[in-house]
């Protein structure tokens, strides 16, 4: 018999195998913690008891997840056969535990500076994200520097996790001695413990996501589901999950995304009128701004001393300002929500998703059956996010990227991360809107105010820098759309033009207010109409006043919800083509009072409402499996949301034409 070295010896292998695993769990469950001081600010946990049971929530979890990626070595290890004792089959088996576990770990970790981005758990489309994002060659250093204090830590996390690891050593059996029963009865039951554990405890159904609702409030979930669980549940799972069984007739009646445009002869407002018995069909252009959160903007928050957007808050004071919410937090849930109504509601994002395929009604689908000319810009690499194959499905004649900037203007203007800074791509953007035909429908989407927060040399030192460096780009976006507007106003078609200023997401939440439940999905929303009522702008982006002409009036109350899947119905219905649509949003002019806003994230879904008669008054609605929270009707109403788009998505009935 050889004597081994190492920390931990003995010759009992079930022993040995149990403290792989304990080693295997306290890892993740310390990348739990460090992934709840790397985002503090934004969970807000109310009292002890609460904390016990994200404890006890972390313990199913964690031994959950170190058993499914132990799986492969613990199997080897238990299968009752001599060779497991030989030095190469324990090497390939630990190969096989360290590997896995390592790559497990880093997702955690990963997850600890990511989601102050997303307020989402990493799940499997992270793999498509690595393949359609930006220059990675030029974007990996960059995350390293700025995260540094996170990746020390892991590092140090994950070097004292292969330690213990490789220092549990096994010791040679005495030979001579019989121990096959004893191995077959031992992996047996191992194997049983092991099974048990795989499905989180002795539950009837495995444990899922939604089931960390079960032990504390769901806006916390995020710190009791980990990354590597989420990755693992969510491999080649695009469904819809937690579908209520609800009768048809009764979801029907709470619900239906079947959209028709206003029928303004029949108002009994004799300011809705039609835009397109006006006079000629205006333009309409939707600008999509990267990562702006209502927080950054003094026009949404009374009393600010200090504001990143000068030009839209002043834009904002003569235009018809709403509460804007995002579906999701990532840009490649903002585009198809913003124009094609569709929020979403599964753990893939629609354009990667198995889903990718069906047939939907867009607006610019649309606006060009109708005689528009559709164009989308984006200033990242083509086929960033898969935006350039989306425009074609959504409808868009024309795709605008850093490729075709380039063709033009060069390579001076590329900010060596993710595409063209915004400055030069907005001056693109109307120096090509000025060779279109009217009518016609652009969506443009902005793209420097993101990480890795860089600015052009000539801007740096002179834009307020504030307490994140975010800031500094939203400042210049903000500048950059200056001057779009101060292009676009000395142009014909300016006049006659729709404007709508949007989000993707919110960026981080800084401040308390903008970290609660109710603050994390606050945009702009911003519809601005220069020929509708008393507006222009010079070539500085000054604005004054001018003449008013008759046509479709907005709802005056700014306190109104309107989430990104309102955009597409509130334009048509602006329009008055006298169409049907699938929107699963509503049009602002037929809820003029009262919005409301549906998002998916961490497992459960969650509904926000506002009261007609108090629009300030807000009820938030939840759910996750069985586990729910808020006014029942609220809960309901959220179900057959879900119901209907499930259905829709798996029947492939996203549009109101025959296919």
């Amino acid at each position: 018999m050889t004597k081994q070295s190492g920390w931990f010896r003995t010759t009992n292998i079930y022993l040995y195998l149990l403290l792989k695993l304990l080693w295997a769990f306290l890892a993740i469950l310390l990348t739990q913690v460090l992934f709840y001081l790397f985002n503090t600010r934004i969970f807000h946990v109310e009292d002890f008891g609460e904390w016990m049971g994200i404890l006890w929530g972390n313990i199913r979890f964690g031994l959950a997840t170190a058993s499914a990626v132990m799986l492969p070595f613990l199997f080897l290890m238990l299968l009752p056969i001599r060779v497991r004792w030989s030095w190469w089959y324990r090497i390939l088996s630990h190969l096989l535990l360290i590997v896995p576990m390592v790559v497990a770990l880093v997702a955690n970790l990963c997850d600890c500076g990511y989601f102050q981005y997303t307020y989402r758990r990493l799940s499997s489309d992270i793999f498509a994200y690595l393949t359609i994002g930006g220059d990675m060659g030029n974007l990996v250093p960059l995350f390293l520097r700025d995260f540094w204090p996170l990746v020390l830590c892991g590092f140090i996390l994950v070097v004292l996790y292969v330690l213990m690891t490789v220092q549990t050593r096994l010791e040679q059996r005495r030979q001579g001695v019989v121990h096959w029963s004893n191995d077959v009865v031992g992996s047996v039951v191992s194997l049983l413990v092991l099974f048990v554990l795989l499905r989180g405890g002795f539950n009837r159904h495995a444990i899922q996501l939604e089931d960390a609702a079960r032990y504390c409030w769901m806006k916390n979930t995020a710190l009791i589901d980990n990354s590597a669980y989420s990755i693992l549940r969510t491999i080649g799972k695009d469904d819809i999950s937690n579908v209520a069984n609800m009768p048809a007739e009764e979801e029907q009646a709470l619900y239906t995304p079947e959209f028709r445009t206003m029928n303004y002869h029949e108002s009994d407002d004799s300011t809705f009128v039609p835009v397109v018995e006006t006079g000629k069909k205006p333009n309409i252009v939707i600008i999509v701004l990267e990562s702006f959160s209502q927080e950054y903007m003094k026009c949404y928050n009374d009393g600010a001393d200090v504001s990143f957007t000068p030009f839209l808050d002043s834009l904002a004071q003569v235009s018809h300002k709403y509460n804007g919410r995002s579906n999701g937090k990532k840009s490649i849930e903002g585009i198809p929500a913003v124009f094609a109504s569709l929020p979403t509601l599964m753990e893939t994002p629609f354009i990667i998703s198995d889903y990718k395929d069906n047939k939907i009604d867009a607006l610019p689908a649309i606006l060009a059956r109708n005689g528009y000319q559709t164009a989308f810009f984006h200033g990242g690499y083509n086929g960033s996010m898969n935006f350039d194959k989306f425009s074609v499905q959504a409808g868009f004649q024309h795709y605008y990227g850093k490729n075709e900037y380039e063709k033009k203007h060069g390579d001076a203007a590329y900010d060596h991360a993710w595409g063209i800074f915004d400055e030069p791509f907005f001056q693109y953007v109307a120096e090509e809107i000025n060779t279109f035909k009217e009518p016609f429908m652009v969506g443009a989407f902005s793209l420097s105010s993101h990480h890795p927060y860089n600015i052009p040399e000539e801007y740096k030192g002179q834009f307020k820098q504030g307490r994140h460096p975010l800031l500094q780009c939203v400042m210049y976006s903000d500048y950059a759309l200056r001057q779009f507007f101060a292009s676009a106003a000395q142009q014909p078609w300016f006049k006659n033009t729709l404007f709508v200023i949007t989000a993707d997401h919110p960026g981080q939440g800084l401040t308390p207010q903008y970290n609660g439940y109710d603050g994390w999905y606050r945009i702009p929303m911003i519809f601005y109409a220069p020929g509708e009522d008393y507006t222009t702008i010079d070539d500085m982006g000054n604005i004054y006043h001018a003449p008013v002409i008759k046509g479709p009036r907005f709802p005056d109350n700014s306190q109104r919800i309107v989430q990104q899947i309102d955009v597409m119905p509130t334009v048509l219905d602006y329009l008055g083509l006298n169409e049907r649509a699938v929107c699963f949003g509503t049009s602002i002019f037929q809820q003029p009072q009262a919005g409301w806003q549906v998002v998916y994230g961490n497992g459960y879904y969650s509904l926000i409402c506002q009261d007609e008669r108090q629009p300030d008054m807000i009820r938030t609605a939840g759910y996750a499996g069985p586990y729910t929270f808020g006014d029942p009707d609220d809960v309901n109403r959220l179900k057959a949301i879900v119901q209907s788009y499930s259905k829709r998505m798996h029947g492939d009935a996203l549009t109101t034409k025959k296919k």
